[in-house]
């Protein structure tokens, strides 16, 4: 029988992934955000049902146990592209008595009270530009050790919103020892625009340790070595991407715009060694959110097992 490659990174993880959605009512005319996930992190620091997973979501600055997700409207995510011609200039008007949807989702070790009082949400939030009427709708409690989405072979990455990983995220650990460390701090900061299944998978791994382990990532081997990993033992067999400017707000110097790619991505396993880790990852990005800036709704992903003849 193959052996199983980080076997003890993903048997030995315990703790829940809590995914909440939300209907949000609109009591009055309110302009949103062209990046509207802000709308859900403003709703996060005024309602009194999610003043706990607030809490998570400022305890850290990086590696954040919480995902906030961009708004949706029947389901089509909102969130404006920058273009030469403006077309990001006409505003998310909603009118009142219109609903959205609204999203986040956690990182907790144990189950307590944050999740029931999470789930009785029915408040009403003033976040200045919006008074919004806030019920919880539904609750996804997942196990992290019986977490998986079944991936056998191949499988289908989706990037809904702007995917976000630098490349430096493939930096080994040692290097930080070396001369050339300096060169790479130093150097500008860049997205990959065309995602291999190294890159995935490091990030995802990145993450793993951080949120379920506890594990600074910068100093583990296991994010660099799974990224060489998975570009030998993985290959794509099929891609439609779009690398896109996000516009995410405007700031005191201009607009804040942000470059990434959405469309999807097609991965073929080369070996069966790597099956389980790469379905324990990618279960835990699929709901948590893949790359830079996740908790505030960038990296939006999902993933679908294929059959070894779909791709």
């Amino acid at each position: 029988m193959m052996p199983r490659l980080y076997k003890s990174i993903i048997d030995n993880a315990e703790g829940y992934v809590v995914e909440v959605l939300f209907e949000l009512l609109f009591n009055r005319d309110s302009i949103l955000p062209p990046f509207t996930s802000r709308t859900m992190r403003s709703i996060l620091f005024k309602a009194t049902c999610l003043r706990d997973v607030a809490s998570l979501y400022v305890k850290s600055k990086s590696h954040k146990p919480v995902t906030l997700r961009v708004l949706r409207a029947d389901g089509r995510p909102l969130y404006k592209l920058y273009s030469k011609s403006g077309s990001e200039s006409k505003p998310y008007i909603v009118k009142a008595g219109n609903k959205l949807q609204g999203a986040l989702a956690f990182y907790k070790k144990t189950l307590d009270n944050t999740i029931y009082e999470v789930f009785a949400c029915d408040d009403d939030v003033d976040i200045g530009y919006a008074e919004i009427h806030v019920q919880a709708v539904k609750l996804n409690i997942y196990n992290i050790k019986e977490f998986s989405l079944g991936i056998d072979s191949s499988y289908k990455v989706s990037f809904i919103t702007p995917l976000l990983i630098t490349t430096k995220t493939m930096t080994p650990p040692t290097i930080r020892n070396l001369r050339l460390w300096r060169i790479i701090k130093e150097s500008r900061q860049a997205y990959r625009l065309f995602p291999t299944p190294g890159y995935i998978l490091s990030q995802a791994m990145r993450q793993w340790l951080a949120l379920v382990q506890g594990i600074e990532p910068s100093k583990s081997w296991y994010p660099y070595s799974i990224g060489r990993l998975g570009d030998v033992l993985a290959a794509e067999t099929d891609y439609q991407l779009t690398p896109v400017t996000a516009f995410y707000r405007r700031g005191e110097k201009g607009l804040v715009l942000v470059r990434g790619v959405r469309g999807y991505v097609i991965y073929t396993l080369l070996n069966e060694a790597l099956r389980d880790v790469v379905d324990k990852l990618l279960s835990f990005a699929s709901i948590m959110g893949l790359g830079k800036s996740r908790s505030i709704g960038f990296g939006e992903i999902a993933v679908k097992p294929l059959n070894q003849d779909s791709g």
